[in-house]
């Protein structure tokens, strides 16, 4: 019995458990393929996932995965060199570089499939795999695998005369671990961006999960086939490009909380401008008010004649008796008698 306990609590103390990773060690530990909890001590959603985050742990013991964690508020390079917008966030890691971004559920059952499709085998076919910005980063990280990729675009004339050539290409190194793909950049600029392509077709060979180089020789069957059995060995090796960061726009439009902040947004400019509208209908509606000005007659209300100063019979006319009428009122001018 004695010996049964012991073991138990050996075993217990070897379990896995999940790394704690800092900036002071955090590219020396993370060699491998790593599960990476980026959180704030602060955050609620970050607590509750805790719990499922330490089994998950526990349920890699004995696999070629890693489960670690980092503090943002204790090691926000790190976090910022990630592209860590929210929390938490979790990141597959390989060899200290980023390979993708976890999206699905929080339940044991959604890590534990995901964690298997990354490390699952791929089995070359012979065909040519499309790659996408969602796609790239885990079918390129598989186990035992490299990678012959065309950047192309469909309206360039050289890349629809290579087409038949890398259709073959795909054909000949069937059940190798060349595994021959294509990126359309017209759909995929982001990804073409990450790898500075700026001319199609261009051709990039990856033979490690951070590394690749570009080819640039002859395009025939043979030249192509010769490069990627092993020409590319004496290519200049280049450090593979991280995942570009999102921008807000297209992590605000990615996963379901961006989108009800994007609706709630949304509601509230249309709120806001209904009630501009509104004000602006009211004013435009609602009559000047008027104003009661007090007039008065520029002729005294009585009909009285008024007299005007004499005048020189010799100014005025034969008539001795002018009438002037003003506003309604007759005005007479008599003349002085002599």
């Amino acid at each position: 019995k004695k010996f049964i306990l012991i073991a138990l609590l050996c075993s217990i103390a070897f379990t896995q458990e999940v790394k704690i990773l800092t900036s002071s060690n955090f590219d020396q530990e993370t060699k491998g393929l790593w599960f990476i909890k980026f959180y704030a001590p602060w955050c609620g959603h970050c607590t509750s996932l805790s719990p499922t985050w330490s089994k998950l742990a526990a349920k890699m013991d004995g696999t070629k995965i890693n489960i670690g964690k980092v503090n943002c508020d204790e090691n926000s390079g790190i976090c910022s060199r990630f592209g860590v917008q929210g929390y938490p966030t979790l990141i597959l890691v390989k060899d200290g570089y980023k390979v993708i971004e976890y999206e699905g559920g929080r339940a044991m059952d959604s890590f534990v499939s995901f964690l298997s499709d990354a490390t699952t085998e791929l089995k070359n076919e012979g065909k040519v795999v499309d790659l996408t910005t969602k796609n790239f980063d885990l079918m390129t990280i598989k186990p035992n695998t490299r990678w012959f990729i065309k950047f192309f675009t469909d309206w360039c004339g050289h890349c629809k005369a290579l087409a038949p050539t890398w259709d073959a290409l795909a054909e000949e190194l069937k059940g190798t671990k060349t595994i021959v793909g294509s990126v359309d950049c017209t759909k995929e600029s982001s990804l073409c961006q990450r790898f500075d392509v700026k001319g199609y077709p261009t051709l990039n060979y990856l033979f490690n999960p951070n590394k690749y180089t570009k080819y640039r020789s002859g395009r025939t069957l043979d030249q192509l086939k010769s490069f990627a059995l092993e020409g590319y060995k004496q290519n200049e090796a280049l450090e593979r490009p991280m995942p570009l960061a999102p921008s807000f726009f297209e992590s605000l439009f990615t996963n379901p909380m961006g989108i009800l902040l994007a609706v709630l947004i949304l509601f509230m400019v249309c709120l806001i401008l209904v009630a501009i509208c509104v004000c602006c209908m009211d004013t435009d509606s609602v009559p000047p008010k008027k104003q009661k000005i007090e007039t008065k007659p520029l002729i005294p209300d009585q009909q009285d004649e008024i007299e005007l100063p004499d005048v020189d019979p010799s100014e005025m006319d034969s008539k001795s008796e002018v009438l002037v009428s003003q506003s309604g009122v007759d005005l007479k001018r008599r003349t002085k008698k002599d």
